[in-house]
């Protein structure tokens, strides 16, 4: 199950677990308030029914000052360790997987993301229409951003411009 604004950069096919979900570890030393959950939902894997967990998840989603992701990350965090990507872990019978966000829920567009995630201002229909335009042409989709959001340019392409005022 993946969010609407989720681009698949190749084919997924992960196997050995019943459910999947990633997960961004706080950098050395930052320490993070997970109001939001600890969780990204925007990418969650199913490869059998996984009714307990969905009706949890479901009935968490009703509590007062929560989200789906919290909902999830709650229900989950009773048994996950979401730091051991590693090994498969256990919830209510299912065996779970935590993946590495860089990889499987990419939303800072890198060239290793499996699945690319057009979360926050990416959805505005201006940058996501140019940015799906790049990667269809093969370019490099973060720095398409960068330029586009940003209007930040490489050294390469400054120099270019500049030339091309000097013709």
């Amino acid at each position: 199950m993946v969010d609407a604004d989720c681009l698949f950069n190749e084919r997924v096919e992960e196997k050995g677990f019943d459910v999947a979900v990633t997960y961004t570890p706080p950098k050395k030393g930052e320490e993070v308030h997970y109001y939001n959950g600890i969780i990204n939902s925007g990418v969650i894997f199913f490869n059998t029914p996984a009714t307990e967990l969905v009706n949890r998840w479901a009935q968490n989603c009703y509590q007062k000052n929560t989200t789906d992701q919290k909902a999830l990350s709650d229900v989950l965090e009773e048994t996950i360790n979401f730091q051991d990507y590693k090994k498969i872990q256990q919830w209510g019978g299912l065996k779970i997987r935590v993946f590495d966000t860089k990889i499987y829920n990419d939303f800072h567009l890198t060239r290793k993301g499996k699945i690319l995630h057009f979360i926050n201002t990416r959805h505005r229909e201006d940058i996501y229409e140019k940015l799906i335009d790049e990667r269809q042409k093969g370019r490099d989709i973060r720095k398409s951003f960068r330029e586009i959001k940003r209007g930040k340019k490489s050294f390469t392409d400054r120099l270019l411009s500049i030339f091309r005022q000097n013709r």
